[in-house]
């Protein structure tokens, strides 16, 4: 597998070819190459505030991102495209790069999913934030950036493999795949507590 050649590899989570977090792809030639691109969208910066709050999982908790910073971005482009991302920066903390898991413009939010690694009390890390977050907490949101991923228009079939981290941007790929593809997928979790359902359009 081709990995991400920028300096934050080694906490990178991978999806195939893709860096999850900078969107740097590199794939191999002949292997669904045209399939995996990488390409900025617009750069907006901004204020969310926390409005949900949801555990998925004991070890992965969604929060629902709002506030009228986010609602007015939620008109830019990009914001759906399959494993798109946003970075999250909080005073104190390192920012970090974080999946769009869903997007729900009626409402103005998008859903971040964030794994929790940590059982501890807060050692300083943006997943440590969200695993204490409550809703009218805030965060500074910066993007989108794409996640790499666009179907070519004559695909029968995909195969795609994530650990817990990735899982969000597999999920959001498999749920943007239009019915009658075949989905083949490796997901790796801590255990099976952590399973979650996949969604499919029938056809």
């Amino acid at each position: 597998m081709d990995i991400c050649k920028a300096e934050h590899i080694n906490s990178a989570s991978m999806l195939g070819a893709i860096c999850m977090r900078c969107g740097y792809a590199n794939p191999r030639p002949g292997i669904g190459s045209k399939q995996w691109v990488s390409f900025n969208l617009c750069d907006l910066r901004g204020r969310s505030i926390v409005q949900r709050c949801t555990g998925i999982t004991p070890r992965m908790r969604r929060l629902a991102l709002g506030g009228p910073d986010v609602v007015a971005w939620l008109k830019s482009d990009g914001v759906e495209f399959p494993a798109a991302w946003v970075k999250l920066r909080l005073d104190g903390r390192d920012g970090r790069g974080y999946t769009i898991r869903q997007v729900d413009k009626r409402e103005g939010t998008i859903d971040i999913d964030f794994v929790l690694h940590y059982d501890g009390p807060d050692n300083g890390t943006v997943s440590d934030w969200a695993r204490f977050a409550r809703p009218g907490d805030q965060v500074d949101i910066r993007g989108p950036r794409a996640g790499g991923f666009r179907l070519l228009p004559d695909s029968k079939w995909i195969w795609l493999a994530a650990d817990a981290c990735a899982l969000p941007a597999a999920q959001a790929i498999m749920e943007s795949l239009p019915a009658g593809v075949e989905v083949h997928a490796l997901f790796v979790v801590h255990d099976n507590d952590e399973r979650q359902s996949a969604r499919f359009r029938v056809g």
